[in-house]
């Protein structure tokens, strides 16, 4: 087996995982995307990386690395035993098809998988790899930059990660009506997909950069924060 490395190009980062022949345990990696070309030129002689496969959601970025480097940068095509509900198959975002092929790969089961990424993605797959289809909210970050840039009494920076119901301060209010409100909704409709979509058994499993924290509002939940990097892996091998 190769020593194979995988790529994640997101909005704001390039995660990445180095999994070497003969050994079980991967190295994982997160730089701003902005030097992705510096850090996979040294991340592959340092290695010794035999092939690069990986996704990417900034086409910019994307073009750049293939001129440097021999890259298969995954498809929808590849992942055909993932049912996509979408009319135009294109616009399902391949972070999220990814996804839900990890979550099956690994367990195997009626899934749902929320990534905590620039946006909130929850995704539904059955277990025969019928994907139902999904939600997007925009994250705390996007939802505090907006009020920020647009009423202009309000400038905070920064949120805690934690509400009251009601807050008592301009900071309180706003962490109850951003992050409160993305958890409350979020419970809410795990609770109705349970209930009109999925049977039991079912995983509800959590990534992205910011599921470390969300996961204590999720009850029964699974942080994985390395999903998308093994479905990728999981793929690299299969083609």
């Amino acid at each position: 087996m190769d020593n194979i490395l995988c790529i994640d190009i997101g909005n704001k980062n390039l995660k990445a995982g180095v999994f070497k022949k003969g050994t079980g345990i991967p190295e994982f990696y997160i730089v701003d995307k902005e030097k992705s070309i510096r850090f996979l030129e040294k991340i592959v002689k340092k290695e010794k990386i035999n092939r690069i496969c990986g996704i990417s959601v900034v086409p910019s970025v994307k073009k750049e690395i293939r001129k440097k480097f021999n890259v298969r940068f995954l498809n929808h095509n590849d992942f055909k035993e993932i049912k996509n509900p979408y009319k135009e198959k294109e616009k399902l975002g391949i972070d999220r098809i990814v996804n839900v092929y990890s979550a099956l790969k690994i367990y195997k089961n009626n899934s749902i998988v929320i990534d905590f990424g620039t946006a909130i993605t929850i995704d539904v797959v059955r277990a025969d790899g019928k994907f139902l289809g999904g939600i997007i909210i925009p994250s705390y970050s996007i939802q505090l930059d907006s009020i920020n840039k647009n009423l202009s009494l309000i400038n905070v920076k920064n949120l805690k990660l934690s509400f009251k119901l009601i807050g008592k301060s301009t900071e309180e209010c706003l962490r109850a009506g951003i992050i409160g409100i993305t958890v409350l909704g979020i419970r809410e409709a795990l609770m109705e997909i349970k209930r009109k979509y999925l049977s039991y058994p079912l995983f509800t499993i959590i990534t992205g950069g910011d599921g470390k924290i969300f996961k204590r509002y999720i009850k029964n939940s699974i942080y994985n924060p390395y999903l998308t990097i093994y479905g990728i892996y999981f793929k690299a091998r299969e083609i």
